[in-house]
């Protein structure tokens, strides 16, 4: 005790600090605090002058004995965080609840997702002002979303608000609650329904008092306005709103409510977009491609992944490398829809009309998330034009990339109409690249960079081959074997400018891996992570392949 008792406040605070930054679990949640206050009655004092340096407050969330801590505790702030997915909740959290709200003046933070029956009860608590209110979060449990009709009181005042967040819960009608909350940084209204629908001139209109926003997110749970109601929407737009500081926008709807959105905002700060569109049979977006054109968010790569229940464009300003994968950007647009044909045709769509946006892309990737093609689809089940519009507007490409099971529709699809000889068709085009992976045909894309070379400008080849485990690979196919066999026909230095090998589980020691190497004696071997073998060691490093997962062959 003499020597803490000799240490000045100030380097006493600093200890303290480090000690909740490096327990901050065990700080709030378990009061960890609390048992430096029991040291002397100094540190009592000193802790509780400086609560708000020490960030001091209560947690209330599952399984804490709340209700007593909160009588034994001196006045500290008070933060609610309560998560469950049951449609029942213990009567100790229910009463922990309870008794927090009510000390309102000392919220600073609500964040609760519960069913609707529950979450209504509390938000009955919610009608007087919140006057330390920071941060609140409030959502229905998913499974109980279609039936909520929850509204925000029209009571409920939190002046100090930074951070509102509603999923499955509405604001009340016009959104005036928006005009009080000058300091709020993230809103976002998510899974609105029928019920909580508001125009997108009303929501511009309350957001030009939002001048601290830097992150919004709108999500409209079903498809509205109607078709029918879409041309009205659009001719009813009030005057642009500059929103200084945003940064993310998200939305989730129709194509016409986000023209209208995006219409009336200005946001020279915006960084990242992230759309999800309904699935509709013409998409009409003009005003996105140029809202989407800033000087923070620059599009240089993009890649278009056809999955299970959507198709995503995913475009950043990040140059994909070799074998990694653009699975987040700076614009992400998303379609809901099934069937392949309907994704290449939305996607076809979309990228015409922000054909202006996408004309900086230089690297362009498309996947498929199935090994194999459905049979529907193959042997040309998907008409070739289709490709050829969802192409077309990456003019600026230098580089397409394309995966093992997407290839072989594709490389059918860039024969048709002669396209490698049309001049407007990805003018920029120098590489090709595709996946040679077994278990399907390998496509060569012969016939479209003949074409180039004609017409010209040429387009060179790369492949990247992986070979996986056996137990992957239907009817009994041999990947290596059908790797030789390409290889066979094809002239040295054909495959220009990498040949990258990617071996799991396979054997590569086999005399089938011996031979495909072979073919590249005189290359350059090299690791992954920059570890080149001498030229003297270059067959010694077949047999080594067992331990590698990835190497690159360098052609000259």
């Amino acid at each position: 005790m003499g020597i803490a008792s000799g240490l000045n406040d100030d380097i006493l605070l600093s200890i303290f600090d480090y000690y909740r930054l490096d327990k901050e679990n065990a700080w709030n949640v378990r009061l960890g605090w609390c048992k430096l206050t029991h040291v002397c009655q100094e540190w009592r004092y000193l802790i509780f002058e400086s609560a708000f340096h020490l960030d001091l407050h209560i947690l209330c969330t599952n399984g804490t004995p709340i209700v007593e801590t909160l009588d034994h505790i001196p006045s500290l702030p008070i933060f609610v965080n309560y998560q469950f997915t049951n449609k029942t909740i213990r009567e100790q959290d229910e009463l922990g609840i309870l008794h927090a709200l009510r000390l309102r003046d000392r919220v600073r933070s609500i964040d609760l997702r519960l069913p609707s029956s529950i979450l209504h009860k509390y938000l009955m608590l919610m009608e007087e002002p919140f006057p330390r209110l920071e941060h609140l979060s409030l959502s229905v449990t998913v499974d109980q979303i279609i039936i909520t009709t929850l509204i925000l009181p029209k009571t409920f005042l939190a002046p100090n608000l930074c951070h509102l967040i509603l999923f499955g819960v509405g604001l009340p009608k016009r959104l005036r609650f928006l005009t009080s909350v000058v300091s709020i940084i993230t809103l976002e209204l998510r899974i609105i329904r029928a019920s909580g629908y508001f125009s997108p001139r009303l929501l511009v209109a309350r957001l030009q008092s939002l001048h601290q926003l830097e992150e919004l997110s709108i999500g409209i749970s079903i498809p509205i306005p109607r078709p029918s109601a879409e041309r009205e929407l659009l001719s009813k737009q009030g005057n642009p709103v500059t929103l200084p500081n945003l940064k993310i926008l998200r939305f989730h709807g129709v194509s016409a409510y986000l023209e209208c959105l995006v219409a009336q905002i200005r946001a020279p700060l915006l960084e990242r977009l992230n759309i999800a569109l309904f699935n509709q049979i013409a998409f009409t977006l003009p005003l996105l491609s140029h809202f989407v054109i800033t000087e923070r968010i620059k599009l240089e790569s993009a890649r278009v992944n056809f999955g299970p229940d959507a198709v995503t464009i995913i475009m950043d300003h990040r140059t994909e490398r070799k074998g990694e994968l653009l699975n987040d950007g700076n614009f992400v647009l998303r379609v809901t829809c099934k069937q392949l044909d309907w994704q290449i045709d939305c996607a076809a769509q979309v990228c015409g009309e922000l054909r202006h946006a996408l004309s900086s892309v230089e690297s362009l990737a498309l996947d498929f998330h199935e090994r194999m093609m459905p049979t529907e689809w193959q042997n040309g089940g998907i008409d070739g034009t289709t490709w050829h519009e969802l192409l077309r507007p990456f003019i600026g490409a230098k580089r397409l990339h394309t995966d093992g099971t997407l290839s072989e529709e594709l490389s059918r699809a860039l024969q048709v109409d002669e396209i490698g000889s049309d001049p407007g068709f990805l003018p920029d085009l120098r590489e090709l690249a595709s996946l040679f992976e077994g278990g399907h045909p390998y496509s060569s894309f012969d016939s479209f960079i003949q074409a180039r070379r004609v017409a010209g400008p040429p387009v060179a080849r790369s492949v990247c081959v992986k070979i996986t485990s056996m137990r992957y690979i239907p009817d009994g196919r041999d990947p290596v074997r059908d790797l030789n066999n390409y290889l066979s026909g094809h002239p040295a230095g054909y495959l220009t400018p990498h040949l990258s090998f990617e071996m799991r589980q396979y054997g590569p020691n086999s005399q089938a891996t011996h031979d495909a190497i072979a073919k590249f004696r005189g290359v350059e071997i090299s690791r992954g992570k920059g570890l080149t073998i001498g030229s003297a060691r270059r067959m010694a490093a077949v047999s080594a392949l067992q331990h590698l997962e990835t190497i690159y062959l360098e052609l000259p």
